[in-house]
């Protein structure tokens, strides 16, 4: 008989940066069984060499999966874990090697205000704001709504170093040309990663800048503008 070999390694997604993991062969029993830490979603490659020609048994769980042959003494197995498992291979009837896998779930970013927006001398205003992942924040964001309306704002926010694990920023915006300019609205910052979750901020309320005008006509007009955007059913003509 042909001495069997075993080569068992997992890959973490490519967006978590981290290197393959090579599993040490352990036997069956629970005291060698090695414990192995690795992100959700990584994938299970497992090679055995050797033995009689029946194809080896990869065993989670219950679920027994039987190897692909590559050729009369190569099998191959590939898969990938979402949870926790003990993960065995079994050829020719016996367990020839055994690990314990611990899935550690990709965290939603975090994302906060650093302080209350402010307010700049040409009626811009200023975002400050940090966000965090534990596999890097790509993009960051902002939406800004006003009550009894299903219309919103979206603002997209500078994100330097684009993968980066924390990232501390701000930001400028000038809405004065918006409808909005002059009345009360919330702003909420989101931070999303790589595969698309995305975490949100406390909702804050401030009133987004606008600018000011001296001549009485104008004034006049935002006032009307202001009350339109306010009540636009109550401000209809009949």
């Amino acid at each position: 008989a042909v001495p069997i070999d075993v080569t068992a390694w997992v890959t973490p997604p490519a967006y978590t940066g981290q290197a393959p993991i090579l599993l040490t062969n352990a036997p069956s029993d629970e005291v060698s069984v090695q414990t192995y830490i690795v992100p959700a979603q990584s994938s299970f490659i497992a090679n055995v060499f050797g033995g009689e020609r029946t194809a080896p048994v990869l065993i989670i769980g219950e679920e027994r999966t039987e190897f692909a042959s590559t050729d009369a003494r190569n099998f191959q197995i590939e898969t990938t874990f979402d949870k926790s498992t003990g993960v065995k291979i079994e050829k020719d009837g016996e367990v020839i090697s055994s690990w314990r896998l611990t899935v550690v779930a990709d965290e939603v970013p975090a994302v906060s205000f650093i302080n209350d927006p402010e307010v700049t001398e040409r009626a811009a205003f200023k975002l400050q704001y940090q966000a965090t992942d534990d596999y890097g924040v790509e993009r960051i964001g902002g939406e800004i709504t006003r009550e009894n309306s299903d219309k919103k704002i979206e603002l997209m926010l500078p994100t330097p170093g684009r993968g980066s694990k924390q990232v501390i920023s701000k930001s400028y915006h000038d809405l004065t040309a918006h409808p909005w300019a002059g009345l009360p609205v919330t702003i909420t910052l989101f931070a999303e990663d790589q595969i698309g979750q995305r975490g949100f901020s406390e909702a804050l309320s401030f009133t987004l800048p606008e600018r000011r005008f001296t001549h009485p006509v104008a004034k006049a007009l935002i006032e009307q503008r202001k009350e339109l955007v306010n009540d636009p059913d109550g401000n209809k003509e009949n």
